[in-house]
């Protein structure tokens, strides 16, 4: 006579070895609680974190609104989830991995279990994506602010770019990096409200004078009333910063959004730039029927802008003419030699950003030693 389990193998109690917990009867519960069915009395972990039931014969796991998530397979869950042999899953940063088990009543117990399917691979011991680290990044906010000056034709600064590095010890300091963290954690919105809030509090503790862009995050813009709320408190605390709020090119996929967000944002005094356009699909029709004050040129047509032979040259002035036919300032980022900056003079965009007139330098390194951030 054959039945079915199903099982858990993980990591409990700090051990080195791998235990095996039977999922004997269901729902089946995860957390701190000691009326937990698997108890995991560790930092990080809710004390209601995840539930596992049973439903038409497959294992699905639900998230309880924890704190630090449940993931399978390194997705965070957001709704219940069916398993299949094999998953990995993780509790906050405790990994598992669901076993489906095959055993025969009649057989010796050293012999009875088989894995249904292939043999999974060995189990980590740790979360692999260092959700536990990225988790006190957002919480500690461990981030410092950058700036980038902008400058005009003439090469005289109108303002800067607010960036940001992480200052977490055991995580990269590289935006980059860590927005890639975030994607597998999906808190990149996360991530970059917390960039932004630090940069702009240094900012104006830092009396930075001119236009002050700041990024945003396209996840951040399939929030629209959340993101206008946090530039609401923005310049609520900052009143006479003179914003510019860049929304990424791949954020302008629908023209009511960006209506609803160029609106807002015109409300609150804050000016808006499309950022990196013609990095993907350039989107002229929401250029013309919801234009941005400013229009940030990526850098992939900029690089290599030396002179009228160049590639993109013949693609950048046709841009640069239409737009200026509708009142939209253009900024060219990436310009890292005098040729390109030469070049830009010729095509008449207006401002200028990138190496050839400044690197991102700490704002920090601009306070006054009697400076306070707010």
């Amino acid at each position: 006579y054959f039945y079915e389990l199903s099982g858990l193998e993980g990591f409990i109690e700090d051990t080195t070895v791998p235990r095996r917990v039977i999922l004997e009867s269901f729902p089946f519960t995860i957390g701190r609680s000691s009326g937990s069915s698997l108890q995991i009395n560790r930092a990080g972990v809710s004390r209601n974190h995840a539930h596992m039931d049973k439903v038409d014969g497959h294992v699905r796991v639900t998230d309880l609104q924890s704190k630090n998530g449940t993931y399978v397979d390194r997705k965070r869950i957001t709704e219940s989830t069916r398993l299949r042999h094999g998953d990995i899953i993780h509790f906050a940063d405790y990994e598992f991995r669901l076993l489906e088990i095959v055993e025969q009543t009649d057989m010796s117990p050293d012999i009875c279990e088989t894995m249904v399917g292939d043999s999974p691979s060995p189990l980590s011991a740790h979360f692999p994506t260092k959700m536990k680290e990225f988790s006190e990044l957002l919480e500690r906010g461990l981030v410092q602010g950058y700036q980038q000056t902008i400058v005009d034709q003439f090469g005289k600064p109108i303002g800067y770019e607010l960036l940001g590095r992480g200052t977490h010890p055991d995580l990269s300091e590289s935006p980059a990096a860590l927005f890639t963290l975030a994607r597998t954690l999906d808190q990149e919105a996360q991530l970059s409200e917390l960039f932004r809030r630090k940069s702009v509090a240094e900012a104006y503790a830092a009396n930075l004078e001119g236009l002050i862009f700041i990024n945003t995050h396209p996840k951040e813009c399939q929030d629209i009333r959340r993101l206008l709320k946090e530039f609401q408190d923005i310049r609520e605390r900052y009143p006479i910063l003179s914003l510019v709020c860049e929304i990424h090119e791949a954020a302008v996929t629908d023209i009511q959004h960006m209506a609803e967000i160029r609106s807002g944002l015109q409300a609150l005094g804050i000016r808006f730039a499309y950022d990196d356009f013609g990095a993907g699909q350039a989107r002229l029709l929401e250029l013309v029927k919801e234009p941005p004050d400013i229009l940030k040129f990526d850098y992939s047509l900029i690089t290599g802008l030396t002179s009228p032979e160049a590639p993109t040259y013949q693609l950048v002035k046709t841009l640069t003419e239409l737009v200026k036919k509708t009142g939209i300032r253009t900024l060219a980022e990436g310009v890292e030699s005098e040729d390109v900056v030469r070049t830009c003079h010729q095509l008449g965009i207006d401002y200028i950003q990138g190496f050839f007139y400044s690197r991102p330098t700490p704002i920090t390194s601009s306070l006054k030693p009697s400076a306070s951030i707010v």
